[in-house]
């Protein structure tokens, strides 16, 4: 019998045991999900921390349940949370508590950017007062962590889950860990299984100030590692002004006595910890250059960090997957569908606290007999986004939108409504909003910078979904249908997919580059200083600055485009190529991947990472992702040329002989130059297609990456043939054009036979150089 009853007989539950009314979700833990709720008898909101499932039925957990809030109501303090009763209903065990209208810490904490001095000093400090609170009533919270620290939007910061606290003198086991706690957060006391004491605490809240203070925990970002566990036992905190030279002196010094190895070698209280940083706070607010003098060190050398992206790597944030959108019209109307599915994904993504699973490449009914919550248990979230979009030919369409939460089936919101079909744009802003609030979330403003006019919308919408086709022929009708929207031309979000647009075409019709890059370039730049938050015009930069062969400026970018935008996943294909091919394996492929759940119908991104697996030895996972490309793109020119160039590598008769096969089938409706790229491994006529893949790569208009992707094609097919003068002749002109893969030039076995040449190791050598320059500066 389900706990869950709505008020109205409604299939999905919307009142608890009764009494409380759901709200929305404010989180999930490792002991079960916080709900915000509305209490009908006593008309209060408040929040109910409901159990898990497997937890009711262990009568330990129970214990430990009820012993949270034994413990938790000892305390009375501003800064520590108000926990109101425990109860059981059916089975299930709850309990009720004070709702802080905020979010946690662990939202605003992003690797390597550290929180403005004075705001970190100031959580600390409530922080600490809280702690002391506790020791008051004789509680140890032993389990400080960001994910425990509420900020109110009333700039309240509060203590909370008291889930594995103990009693100040309470026998315990003494073993390691015994203490509970979330390993990064431990004093060496709690990793050693010694007694704790309030000193625990204070080690915990050391790690939380060095944390917000410069941006990484002292030790390690591995959570739960065992080497970070060592190196707090062996190895002191470094100085935390060698990661932020503008921590003051005092602070610094101050933060580091609390990470003493040894607690009574830490400040003894936390009513101690509080003062010092109030003191502290004082004096920079007071101007006193004695006590908070800012003394800079030098920084630690360390290889630049790749930027960090809230869709995939916020910790402990409450995940969403917005499924795929239905399309109950007819299928010229699809467009629609896909609009309003990645408009809603790209506002979700900006949201603090929020972690997107970027738009599921699968619907819900594409799974047979898969409930939601199974699905969502698979993507790994805690609520699904469900939806279905009907056009209709009066130019309405009708809109139906779910958000489920996975744990128990409770629909957190739901909605039908009839609009226009040219206010997709505003009513994805509308239900963003909506299924952010029932997430507990705030959007904050979001700025209407896409087109609203009926026709506009239309052949917008329409141009973007063939700029997806990565064919000349759908790019060029993109551009076309862009052009055709007069002065809506001017909206900076139509624009900017214009110069994209552009920029796609200008790769595949060299003839374009004479005025493309000029005219793209002023377009970009006075888009970007009209709306420096406009990811797309700052991607539209990037992929020039990648065809005219400035690397460095390209990374620069497409990194700002992802800040702004978190969910551009043509940013993040064009960094995962940068990344690949100038050494950083991990962090490229990383980023493919990334690329290809942003949007799964780019088989580009398949492409890469197939290229990628093969050159670094994987020929299993190559063979797979070549495949998976195939079938997204069947008969396309990319996936057949990187099939018949693969089995060249390989040198394998039977695959070489098929790959062979169907890269003349594609040709025959290939451009020029890419037949002449399919025939060049797949017919006995090389001779003639290496001169026209030269004279291709020297038109005038033709971009530095076109010219140097013909010329890694000769130079491979050189080296097979064992022309090892034309191959390294052919890598030169690569070089000369700006060529920056060096991955390739290392690990492409065409020139296992050539790396021996002193004249080639000195051109990679060369190349090596450049490639470590994307990531570190502007090019030279």
């Amino acid at each position: 019998m389900s706990p869950f009853r709505a008020p109205d007989g409604a299939e999905n539950p919307t009142v608890y045991a009764g009494r409380y009314e759901l709200v929305g979700l404010l989180g999930v833990g490792g002991m079960g999900s916080v709900y915000r709720v509305h209490d009908l008898l006593l008309d209060v909101t408040i929040a109910l921390k409901l159990l898990r499932k497997d937890f009711a039925t262990n009568p330990a957990s129970v214990q430990r349940f009820y012993r949270e809030v034994r413990l938790a109501r000892r305390i009375t303090h501003r800064n520590v949370v108000r926990i109101y009763d425990v109860e059981e209903y059916l089975g299930e065990y709850f309990l009720t508590m004070e709702c802080i209208e905020g979010d946690s810490l662990g939202t605003m904490l992003n690797p390597g950017k550290p929180l403005e001095i004075d705001h970190a000093l100031e959580i600390g400090r409530q922080v600490a007062l809280g702690i002391d609170a506790s020791h008051a009533e004789g509680v140890i919270h032993c389990d400080l962590k960001p994910e425990n620290i509420l900020l109110g939007k009333d700039e309240r910061v509060v203590l909370t889950d008291f889930g594995v606290a103990i009693a100040e003198g309470e026998a315990r086991p003494v073993l390691p860990g015994s203490a509970g706690g979330t390993p990064i957060y431990m004093a060496p006391e709690q990793i050693e299984g010694r007694a704790v004491d309030q000193r625990t605490d204070v080690f915990a809240l050391g790690i939380l100030l060095y944390e917000m203070l410069t941006g990484s925990p002292p030790w390690s970002l591995d959570r739960g590692s065992a080497a970070a566990s060592v190196a707090r036992l062996s190895v002191p905190a470094s100085d935390p002004r060698q990661r932020n030279a503008e921590i003051p002196a005092d602070v610094a010094v101050f933060v580091l006595r609390m990470l003493a190895r040894e607690a009574a070698q830490r400040p003894g209280t936390a009513i101690s910890v509080a003062k010092t940083l109030a003191a502290s706070l004082d004096a920079r607010r007071s101007g006193d250059k004695r006590a908070a003098t800012s003394v800079r060190l030098p920084p630690s050398s360390s290889p630049m960090e790749p930027a960090q992206i809230l869709t995939t790597n916020t910790p402990h944030a409450r995940g969403v997957a917005v499924l795929s959108f239905r399309n109950l019209g007819d299928s010229s109307s699809a467009y629609l569908a896909e609009a309003m599915t990645d408009e809603i994904v790209q506002h979700l993504a900006k949201a603090p606290g929020l972690r997107v699973a970027s738009r599921a490449s699968l619907r819900a009914d594409e799974v047979p007999g898969e409930a939601l919550r199974t699905l969502g248990k698979r993507l790994g979230v805690h609520a699904i986004v469900e939806g279905t979009i009907q056009a209709r030919s009066d130019g309405t369409m009708h809109i139906g939108v779910r958000l489920v939460e996975v744990d128990r089936g409770f629909a957190l919101f739901s909605t039908q409504i009839e609009r226009k079909a040219h206010e997709v744009f505003s009513v994805s802003r509308e239900l963003a909003t909506d299924v952010a609030r029932a997430l507990t979330v705030d959007l904050g403003g979001m700025r209407g910078r896409a087109p609203a006019a009926p026709g506009v919308v239309d052949r917008f919408l329409r141009a973007r979904r063939e700029y997806a086709t990565h064919t000349l022929a759908g790019v060029s009708e993109a551009y076309r249908l862009i052009k055709s929207l007069g002065a809506s031309q001017r909206n900076p979000l139509v624009a900017s997919w214009m110069a994209l647009a552009r920029l796609r075409w200008w790769g595949f019709a060299p003839e374009l580059g004479s005025t493309a890059s000029d005219e793209v370039e002023t377009l970009a730049r006075s888009l970007i200083a009209e709306d420096p938050t406009l990811g797309e015009a700052h991607l539209a930069l990037a992929v020039l600055h990648d065809l005219v062969g400035r690397s460095s400026l390209a990374t620069k970018a497409a990194t700002e485009a992802v800040r702004c935008n978190p969910t551009l996943g043509e940013a993040h294909l064009l960094l995962g190529i940068l990344y690949a091919e100038t050494g950083n394996v991990e962090e490229g492929i990383r980023r493919l991947k990334l690329s290809l759940r942003l949007d799964p119908r780019n088989f580009l991104s398949l492409l890469e990472l197939a290229r990628t697996a093969e050159l670094t030895g994987d020929a299993d996972g190559a063979d797979a992702w070549l495949t998976l490309a195939e079938q997204r793109a069947p008969g396309h020119v990319q996936p057949a040329l990187l099939r018949v160039r693969i089995a060249s590598w390989r040198g394998a008769k039977k695959g070489l002989a098929d790959a062979r096969q169907q890269a003349i089938a594609v040709a025959k409706k290939a451009l020029p130059a890419e037949a002449d790229a399919l025939h060049l491994f797949a017919l006995d006529e090389s001779e003639v297609r290496v001169g026209r893949l030269m004279v291709s790569a020297a038109l005038p208009g033709a971009s530095a990456r076109y010219r140097w992707t013909l010329m890694q094609l000769v130079a491979e097919e050189r080296a097979i043939k064992k022309d090892f003068h034309g191959a390294l002749s052919a890598v030169r002109s690569a070089q000369s054009a700006g060529f920056v893969d060096v991955l390739w030039l290392e690990k492409c076995a065409a020139f296992d036979k050539l790396r021996i040449d002193p004249a080639f190791e000195a051109v990679r050598r060369t190349i090596s150089q450049r490639a470590r320059a994307t990531f570190a500066g502007p090019d030279a």
